[in-house]
């Protein structure tokens, strides 16, 4: 009897025990104590493996700290035993879960069941739009190469932003680190973050120090991710809605971040003071300020957006004032998280969960001077299966930073610094056959799409010089007034400058004081008037300047050889420029532009007159057609460039004997 009566005490205690471990467990999960409540869940789940709720508990401890592979293996679980009862959002949580730990199939298998759930959503319908747009970004090679940066702790380091010569960046509090008594953030079981500086930037090489930023900004809990006025002067930063060494709550009890403000005044940061837009039923932070410093960017979870958390941006009127906060809209924002943005003269950059990604985190691009202002993935390696975020990019040095918590890093979340792989193509723009340079030219480059990338008029030397990445196709077209465009194709090699030359050829000549469309000689069988492969090639350029130049009126006046009467050979001339004229009409030029006038063999190219014993090449140099514009005094008000000085005529013979 005793012995029972002890096992019954025994069973209750454990059942008590149990109990209250669970309330703890539930306790440290509802402050967003994740580290806390996983360690106790992982103990407790063994004997209760069948309560969802407990390993919803469990699952999500390891999600919210980005624990992805513990969240995968009891994923696994709660997947397997409760996949009919889970909300629907499990699946799309699980599918990031999936990336993370490169099982992309999976993932794929299991966004698709919560795309069937959830047909109207905003990732769900960006999922579509930025599925191929992605599969493209990841087709190519890697536009940029990342390290580590040396400053990293075996904690959690983020948010590093360029500060004169120096780096400014989130930590933990070192201090905190060697005091058995400072304050430890539950949620990850490391101090509270501080911001520091380093003059690692400066010093370019290992021998570099690290210190907090000011002591007037670090307080006891968390202050970090940060943004510089453009000149320096006026620090925004993210902090705990406290007060003195106390932290404020909401009716939630959950402690709200706000934007705070420090000035520099006599080389000394003033005390904090938060912005007055911030509000005590949400939380602000992640404050980004535009390059001209009329506009601040940041994060929040106020009413009205779209998901956990949105981008709005807002404007600075100066003297403490701002204008009223704007949320960037759903392009930009989803259902999910969007964070850390970014901005420079021509982009916003910012982190997403919500937008097709390789993982969790994902880093986008946004062209703010675009009319559709849709995210772009930066691709590998600026983004992994793990969280990416906190991307800064100062390009007159080509470099940047951007934060992760991906394998292989020093500790928890690290920062990398990057730089684009970058080559350049230069040149000059010469008229073919004289070498000649062409000041006052159009250079434009595109990539392999045919997208313009950038463009230039050369000067007085003629040359040309575009930044480009390495490992991509790209086009060249070169082009003036009076000359045909040339385009030339190329591959850009890293470490290499390409040289890519562009020569233009006149499309107008002045020879025997004739304006004449410049094109190679059209030739014609002996007593034929067909047009042959090799002359078609040629009026198809006719048609190409005609269009290009729609106030040009021409004649197209055909020649014979000396051969046969010339009775004979002016009517043949005739119907040759007949049939070369109505070749251009039919490809789309008015009948009103263009003549045709029959010379017969009055204007030779040589001396193969009546009597004189030639060669056939000979007489066929004399069976061409030749296209003069005849409002050339007209043409000239509009186009200065066309057909200025004689040019030297050059006996076609000459040319074939140099070939």
């Amino acid at each position: 009897m005793k012995r029972l009566i002890l096992i019954i005490i025994t069973t209750l205690s454990l059942n008590i025990y149990g109990q209250n471990n669970i309330k703890t467990a539930q306790m440290h999960f509802d402050k967003m104590e994740y580290a806390k409540s996983a360690s106790i869940l992982e103990v407790i789940i063994k004997k209760n493996m069948d309560n969802q709720k407990l390993l919803q508990m469990l699952v999500d401890s390891y999600y919210n700290n980005s624990q992805m592979e513990k969240a995968y293996e009891w994923y696994q679980i709660l997947m397997e035993k409760f996949e009919p009862e889970v909300k629907t959002i499990e699946y799309f949580k699980y599918s990031q879960v999936l990336k993370a730990v490169n099982k992309s199939e999976e993932s794929d298998k299991w966004f698709q069941k919560y795309k069937e759930a959830n047909p109207d959503e905003l990732r769900v319908l960006n999922y579509e739009n930025e599925k191929a747009t992605l599969k493209s970004i990841l087709e190519k090679p890697d536009k940029y190469k990342i390290k580590n940066a040396p400053f990293n702790t075996p904690f959690s380091d983020f948010s590093a932003l360029f500060y004169n010569d120096d780096i400014v960046f989130t930590s933990v509090n070192k201090d905190a680190l060697n005091d058995k008594n400072g304050a430890i953030y539950n949620r990850t079981n490391q101090p509270y973050l501080e911001l520091y500086i380093t003059d690692y930037e400066a010093r370019k090489s290992d021998a570099f120090g690290v210190e907090l930023f000011s002591e007037k900004i670090n307080k006891p809990f968390h202050d970090g991710s940060s943004s510089f006025s453009p000149d320096g002067k006026t620090l925004y930063f993210t902090r705990n809605n406290s007060k003195g060494n106390k932290l404020l709550y909401d009716k939630d009890k959950f402690s709200n971040l706000k934007i705070f403000t420090s000035r520099l005044e006599n080389e000394k940061w003033s005390a904090p003071e938060p912005i007055s837009i911030n509000s005590e039923d949400y939380s602000m932070g992640h404050p980004a300020i535009s390059p001209d410093g009329t506009k601040l960017y940041f994060t929040s979870d106020m009413s009205g957006g779209f998901g956990a958390t949105d981008i709005y941006v807002v404007d600075i009127l100066g003297n403490g004032l701002f204008g009223e906060p704007k949320n960037l809209g759903k392009t930009i924002n989803t259902e999910g998280a969007e964070m850390f943005p970014f901005v420079d003269d021509n982009n916003l950059y910012f982190s997403s969960n919500g937008h097709l990604g390789l993982g969790l985190l994902d880093i986008f691009k946004v062209d703010l001077k675009s009319d559709n202002m849709l995210p772009v993935n930066m691709g590998k390696p600026i983004n992994s299966n793990y969280d990416d975020f906190a991307f800064v990019y100062k390009e007159e040095l080509n470099k940047g930073f951007l934060s992760s918590n991906r394998p292989g890093g020093v500790g928890d979340d690290d920062i990398y610094t990057f730089f684009k792989r970058i080559s350049y193509v230069s040149g000059d723009v010469t008229e073919l056959g004289t070498g000649a340079l062409i000041p006052g030219a159009k250079v434009v480059l595109y990539d392999e799409y045919g997208k313009e990338l950038q463009q230039m008029i050369v000067s007085a030397d003629a040359q040309f010089n575009f930044e480009i990445e390495t490992e991509y196709k790209y086009k060249l077209i070169g082009s003036k007034i009076a000359y045909e465009s040339d385009t030339k194709e190329f591959f850009s090699a890293e470490g290499k400058k390409m040289v890519v030359p562009l020569v233009l050829k006149k499309e107008f000549v002045m020879e025997r004081g004739k304006c004449i469309i410049k094109i190679d000689p059209i030739y014609f069988d002996f007593d034929k008037f067909n047009i042959r492969e090799d002359a078609a090639i040629e009026l198809n350029k006719i048609v190409t300047v005609m269009k290009k130049y729609p106030e040009l009126i021409i004649e197209g006046g055909s020649h014979t050889d000396s051969r046969g009467s010339n009775q004979y050979n002016q009517k043949l001339s005739f119907r040759r420029a007949d049939a070369t004229v109505q070749y251009i009409i039919n490809k789309g030029i008015d009948a009103s532009r263009i003549s045709a006038k029959g010379y017969g063999e009055t204007v030779l190219v040589n001396n193969c007159a009546d009597g004189v014993k030639c060669t056939e090449p000979e007489h066929q140099l004399n069976r061409r057609t030749e296209f003069v514009v005849t409002n050339i005094d007209e043409i000239r008000k509009l186009y200065p460039d066309i057909c200025g000085k004689e040019t030297e005529v050059v006996n076609p013979l000459d040319l074939i004997d140099k070939k």
